[in-house]
């Protein structure tokens, strides 16, 4: 028995490794200690009647013999609950694990036979590929064949003088047509042409843009010519305005505009002056119609816009790019043509004369001259003789993809007549490879075979029946028997084949209509269930093996918690509990058929029930948890013994000061229980119907001087109001204070 953090679970933890419970746990040093110190287990326990010892690092786990015995916790209420093979801890008696052992040693040779596989496949000879027909390359590469596959193989291991001879002439053939490269050529005869072209194209696009531009310049000069005409005409009937003077100004100009939209918008008669409103007499009529005839004219206007389009236009000119640069390889292309001597001579008359008529073009705008047409007979001499030999290039290029186009065929059909022939070459070369690779895959085959049958299904249904007839319904009825005993068969909870894979029957629990445990039953429900099926499969062992549970009792009621006691105590096992439960403890000291025995009365106690031995798990503070002391020996007078003697140890350190502060506190707790209460439990707590002792409430004791004593001395070695405990670890009480509280309480 001990409180929460005093260090049950750390034993627990242990044994559940040295036993090889399901569940592995990880065993830390003291996390609280700068040095952590390796794990040193010393175990002593009795096998028949021979006492043994044990020495445990934390590097192994299920040692034998520890390991035939059993341990629960909380934690293992899952994996009772779930799917789980039904020989998992019973098939030691019934011999269920060698149909397991069995499908493990075919799986064994299974896998010795597989690796024997590998490493025939890792040795295959190295056989080259290239040559062989597509079938060929997929049997070796799969790695398996059919006997016609096989046979095909075989009649091309000899290669005659006669194919050899075929073969060779074959292939001199065919080296022959892959010497002749016609995509050489053709690629020769394209750079070429195109080199012509190239001249061709800015030819024809410089000649085609200075006619465009001449034809613009034509039509601009025709325009200009009559826009200037009208001008002349318009000067002439305004001349007058030059009589009066400043007639040019912008202010003048403005005056006249305003008088003439005034007359324009009014009913004055036009020989009425708009300014003075007084008739126009004389010479000042011609002077207002030549007023008139200047507001109206459009022409200076007119006149300057083209004068733009004209520098527009001679500037488009000026960017016309006439010249050519002809590259040292395409003047030798052109010298080189026999059938055009003088070609290089027309293309640089041509190139001069788009110059020159760029020359003339530019004159034509500037002098605004539209009857001079421009001339390029040299450039269309040089047009024509070089379209005459694109087209030669057009024709050649053909005639050269024509004769590839040939050529291609006789190589596809040549290579197609070679392929059997170059494959009974590759093949006869490497019959001894051939030979070997069919060898290893034959015996690759075999031993396939034997993989197959090895088959584990005729076992596991061998194991299904066994498990059936020898387990499952055996187990079934203990199942239901547990439940009853703990108080749970109103629960309907079913124990039900699982299925079998590779030699395991597994089973599952199941409540009414196929529903899931946990997703119904509550935490408590859960772990009972558990716990019933734990110990049906304990007594499924037929083994007076120990048992050790870790709070078994957690989340379970009064009613179940008295019952699995009771279950408990009728087993025939060892049993080893953890908990911090009062009620539990209660409930085993006062079950019938068992009786508190301690440890020094084992060898000398005559009664006849079952031993029942109570500790208690105290801790002193953080670094010293896991004291263990005997329940029975538990009292003040032995704790205050235990005080005073480390009370008088020489030297007094720190480490006595907090274990002497730790025992006088729990010896507080115990003078509460002896002093105030007479030992009393609570009925309540204690778990027996009508036992209350009626004569010992009378000796209750209230003294309220004593009990503030206590409450004031409790404080002080707790650490205060806390009661944490943590103040005396870390600024330890002094040895004479402690001596102090020890006088007291044990005058107290």
């Amino acid at each position: 028995m001990g409180k929460n953090g005093s260090g049950k679970s750390s034993y627990f933890r242990i044994l559940n490794e040295l036993i090889g419970g399901n569940h592995q746990t990880e065993i830390r040093s003291n996390i609280y200690s700068d040095i952590h110190k390796p794990i040193n287990v010393e175990l002593v326990y009795s096998e028949d009647a021979n006492v043994k010892s044990l020495s445990w690092d934390g590097n192994s786990r299920s040692i034998s013999p520890l390991n035939l015995s059993s341990v629960f916790d909380s934690s293992y209420t899952t994996t009772f609950l779930q799917k789980r093979s039904a020989d998992s801890a019973i098939v030691l008696p019934y011999g269920l694990h060698l149909f397991t052992a069995l499908t493990s040693a075919m799986d064994n040779i299974k896998s010795r036979i597989q690796t024997e596989i590998d490493g025939i496949l890792r040795t295959l000879p190295q056989i080259n590929k290239d040559g062989l027909s597509e079938e060929v390359v997929r049997i070796l590469t799969q790695q398996t064949y059919r006997t016609t596959q096989k046979n095909y193989i075989q009649s091309r291991y000899i290669f005659t003088n006669e194919q050899s001879e075929i073969l060779k002439l074959q292939e001199e053939k065919l080296k022959v047509l892959k010497e002749t490269n016609f995509e050489d050529k053709i690629q020769l005869a394209s750079n070429e042409q195109q080199q012509y072209l190239l001249i061709l194209k800015h030819l024809k696009e410089t000649e085609n843009n200075l006619q465009k531009l001449h034809i613009e310049s034509q039509s601009l000069a025709e325009k200009i010519s009559i826009v200037r005409k009208e001008s002349e005409v318009v000067k002439q009937k305004i001349s007058i305005l030059n009589e009066i003077g400043n007639t040019n100004s912008k202010e003048w100009k403005t005056f006249i505009e305003a008088g003439a939209a005034f007359t324009k918008s009014s009913t004055l008669n036009e020989n009425v002056c708009p300014y003075c409103r007084q008739p126009i007499v004389d010479n000042a009529v011609n002077i207002v119609t030549a007023y008139a005839t200047y507001l109206s004219d459009k022409s200076i206007e007119e006149l300057k816009n083209l004068e733009q389009a004209k520098n527009a236009l001679k500037q488009r000119i000026s960017t016309v790019v006439t010249n050519f640069t002809i590259s040292t390889q395409f003047r030798l292309l052109i010298d080189a043509r026999s059938s055009e001597p003088e070609l290089y001579s027309k293309i640089s008359a041509s190139l001069r004369q788009l110059d020159e008529q760029k020359r003339i073009l530019s004159d034509v705008v500037e002098n605004e001259q539209n009857n001079n047409p421009l001339v390029f007979d040299s450039t269309n001499i040089a047009i024509s003789a070089i379209e005459a030999i694109c087209e030669e290039y057009n024709s050649t290029i053909n005639n050269l993809r024509e004769e590839l186009t040939k050529k291609n065929q006789i190589v596809s059909e040549l290579s197609f007549q070679m392929k059997p022939l170059i494959e009974y070459k590759l093949i006869s070369s490497q019959k001894d490879l051939f030979v070997e690779w069919f060898e290893k895959i034959d015996n690759v085959n075999e031993l396939k075979k034997c993989q197959l049958e090895l088959s584990t299904r005729g076992i596991s249904t061998l194991a299904r029946t066994a498990s059936q007839t020898l387990v499952t319904d055996n187990l079934k009825t203990k199942f239901q028997e547990e439940l009853d005993a703990l108080g749970l068969k109103k629960l309907s909870v079913d124990l039900t084949d699982a299925g079998t894979s590779r030699g395991q029957a597994f089973m599952q629990l199941k409540l009414y209509n196929n529903n899931s445990v946990s997703d119904v039953l509550s935490e408590g429900e859960q772990k009972g269930v558990a716990l019933a099926l734990f110990i049906a499969e304990r007594r499924m062992q037929l083994s007076q093996n120990p048992i050790i549970l870790d709070d078994p009792v957690n989340s379970l009621d009064h009613f179940i918690t008295a019952k699995l006691v009771e279950r408990l105590s009728r087993l025939g096992n060892q049993i080893i509990i953890f908990s911090h439960n009062l009620l539990l403890q209660t409930s085993l000291v006062n079950l019938r058929g068992i009786h508190e025995c301690g440890v020094n009365q084992k060898s000398s106690c005559g009664k006849p029930t079952k031993h029942l031995f109570v500790y208690s798990v105290t801790s002193h503070n953080r670094d010293k948890k896991g004291v263990i002391t005997e329940k029975k020996q538990d009292n003040v007078a032995n704790n205050l013994r235990n005080a005073y003697n480390l009370l008088n140890r020489t030297p007094f350190s720190d480490d006595c000061s907090i274990m002497v502060g730790a025992i006088l506190r729990h010896t507080i707790e115990l003078i509460i229980d002896e002093k105030v209460f007479n030992n009393q439990i609570p009925v309540k707590f204690h778990g027996r119907k009508n036992t209350i002792q009626w004569e010992q409430l009378k000796t209750l004791n209230p003294d309220v001087t004593m009990i503030d004593k206590l409450n004031e001395l409790f404080s002080r070695l707790s650490g205060g109001d806390l009661h944490s405990g943590i103040e005396q670890s870390d600024n330890p009480i002094d040895h004479d204070e402690l001596e102090e509280i020890y006088n007291e309480l044990a005058t107290i």
